[in-house]
């Protein structure tokens, strides 16, 4: 799992950053999608037959798909991969 398809998912797994950019990649769509906003979802019966409603459409299954690989992808090297420096790294970078 360190390097799955060449990126350091061990790093990511251990950065708040990266999962609060997990998070906003798929919630904010399903926000969007559903027309609702967070007041709305008060309840878990809510929440929950708002998730069914995202499953059940390809579109926005796809969307949070994409939006969750724009959100792992190293902006900074070049490719789809992380460099070979950010592939070696046991926790995030502070620098």
């Amino acid at each position: 799992m360190k390097k799955f398809l060449g990126l350091n998912l061990k790093v990511r797994f251990n950065n708040p950053t990266a999962i609060g950019q997990w998070l906003v990649a798929i919630f904010l769509p399903v926000l969007i999608y559903l027309g609702v906003d967070w007041q709305t979802l008060t309840t878990w019966q809510a929440v929950g037959t708002a998730l069914l409603q995202i499953v059940s459409n390809p579109i926005a299954v796809v969307l949070i798909i994409l939006n969750l690989y724009n959100a792992t992808i190293d902006g900074t090297s070049t490719g789809l991969s992380d460099s070979k420096q950010a592939q070696n790294y046991s926790k995030p970078n502070k620098q």
